[in-house]
């Protein structure tokens, strides 16, 4: 027998779905694509732009410290996040970014391809080979030495000839975040 006194579930798309209770709410959106009054978040379930006088706190990705964020409610913990490359991950061990230089075979299934290889090609490299799949889908069979994401890499054997790359996510704003939640929730 299990006691959850100090649970915690976090549930992927759970803002606009009116059947769970409303402990706290985060609502993630993309600072490179949302503007004030359309429609969030990107996906099947989406809600008009006044559905954030709901949200708890609001999160912003894709988001540096001087990123023209849109015009959201005031009174909320705001954080802004970005991904950076920090690492490759071949056959189980971290490599330098040097590692890898000019023209590479790349192989993608994230729901948006084109900024991982916007990334790859602002880190200098040459894209010499695209494979797009769906969010989630099967490669097949891949070239010695593809790039991919670490996601989709999570996929594959460890032994795999296929180079990941690690990205570290940079926060501003998670403290008030954090303090927020511990004084609502616990």
């Amino acid at each position: 027998h299990q006691t959850a006194s100090n649970s915690t579930i976090i549930i992927d798309g759970a803002f606009s779905d009116r059947t769970l209770q409303k402990p706290y709410r985060i609502t993630v959106i993309d600072a490179l694509r949302h503007t004030s009054g359309e429609l969030i978040p990107v996906g099947s379930q989406r809600l008009d732009w006044d559905e954030l006088e709901g949200a708890d706190a609001i999160w912003f990705t894709h988001c540096t410290p001087d990123t023209p964020l849109p015009d959201v409610p005031s009174g909320r913990p705001i954080v802004r996040s970005v991904l950076t490359p920090s690492a490759w991950l071949h056959r189980g061990q971290n490599k330098p970014l040097s590692s890898l230089t000019g023209e590479v075979d790349v192989a993608v299934g994230i729901a948006k391809p084109e900024r991982f290889v916007c990334t790859l090609m602002d880190m200098g490299l040459n894209v010499r080979s695209l494979i797009r799949v769906r969010d989630h889908g099967e490669f097949g069979e891949l070239k010695p030495g593809t790039v991919m994401t670490e996601k989709d890499a999570a996929r594959l054997p460890e032994t795999a000839d296929v180079w990941a790359l690690k990205m570290d996510l940079q926060t501003e704003g998670t403290e008030a975040l954090l303090t927020d939640i511990k004084n609502r929730c616990l």
